[in-house]
């Protein structure tokens, strides 16, 4: 399987430095034939960040004028819902375009790309073609924008339909080892009246538990729930907490409501305070928590090696958990509609 590296890095002032390398697997050597491309692109033009603030509002309206996002911002009356769409489609085919303009800004990593992986050998097999973005310029700010950046619509990309895109940190910490049969897998279901998780529960134990190729455990507060009948003082925040500590998954999956709002310091970053995950309607859980940052660190020297938030706005969830270092994080890059 190819394995497209494409690093971002920081460069002069209105420049990025552009690095590719073409490895025949995760772990294995350049490609046959290949090397590695070096070059610049200009640095992301301020329109395309004031563009992509603008579409993000258009699509955070229309999404509250259709149901709650979570549980501390209620539905919003909106009488142009269809205009906020329209506008909010326009202005993202605006940025697609945009982000095709300023990465074929270096022609000669299409033509490169090309030669090494011809679309004709990758446009059947859907295994057959990964693509890795690495963003170090710095700046952490700038790496969020690079990695949310529409890559998926490049349009080198149109002739390699089943490439897989992912992003990568600086440096990662290696699966550790385990000896079990068969993969521990804990799932940490959301409560919220619109949303139903059953199917969930579902799905998961039929595709893992009933195939036998994981042993699943839940938990959740909800409705039905074997945790419905938790009555607690101090809720159910702690009986997460124990049941955390005395677990050793190497699968961790959160569905639910997450929530991130802007906490602008004096330096004028965004320093990730206000990101929680919802466990109900009223009891939530910052992810700079002390405890629960020492319980997920607890979990990976445990074994921990997959966590999947799938919740909103996972990018910043990532940025936060990044240096836990566990192994592999799947994450939502945006905000989610509830029936999603």
């Amino acid at each position: 399987m190819p394995i497209v590296n494409f690093y971002i890095t920081g460069g002069p002032a209105d420049r990025l430095q552009i690095r590719l390398a073409v490895k025949n697997n995760y772990n294995g050597q350049l490609v046959a034939g290949g090397r590695q491309y070096q070059c610049q692109l200009p640095s992301l033009p301020t329109r395309w960040r004031d563009n992509y603030l603008r579409w993000r509002q258009l699509y955070n309206t229309w999404l509250q004028g259709i149901e709650t996002l979570t549980p501390s911002s209620p539905p919003i009356e909106i009488e142009t819902n269809f205009s906020v769409v329209e506008e909010c489609q326009k202005i993202g085919d605006e940025l697609i375009g945009e982000f095709n303009q300023w990465i074929n800004n270096a022609s000669d990593i299409k033509v490169g790309l090309s030669q090494i992986v011809p679309s004709s050998n990758y446009r059947k097999n859907p295994n057959d073609f990964s693509f890795i973005l690495h963003t170090n310029t710095g700046d952490p700010e700038l790496d969020l924008i690079l990695q949310r950046l529409p890559f998926h619509a490049w349009d080198f990309l149109e002739d390699y339909p089943h490439a897989e895109i992912t992003l990568s940190t600086a440096s990662y910490a290696s699966p550790l080892p385990t000896t079990k049969q068969r993969p521990q897998v804990l799932v940490i279901l959301g409560t919220d009246p619109q949303i139903d998780f059953t199917p969930q529960q579902q799905a998961i134990g039929h595709n893992l538990a009933d195939s036998q190729l994981a042993d699943v455990q839940y938990w959740s507060c909800q409705q039905g729930s074997p945790y419905a009948g938790l009555k607690s003082d101090l809720g159910a925040i702690p009986d997460l907490f124990k049941t955390l500590r005395k677990s050793s998954p190497q699968v961790l999956i959160f569905i639910g409501h997450s929530q991130s709002t802007e906490n602008i310091s004096s330096d004028g970053l965004d320093h990730q305070d206000s990101i929680r995950i919802w466990i109900n309607e009223s009891e939530s859980i910052s992810l700079n928590n002390p405890n629960f940052r020492g319980i997920l660190n607890g979990l990976k020297n445990r074994g921990l090696i997959f966590a999947a938030f799938i919740s909103c706005d996972g990018l910043r969830i990532a940025q936060v958990l990044n240096n836990i270092g566990i192994p592999y994080l799947m994450v939502s890059r945006e905000i989610l509609p509830v029936h999603v």
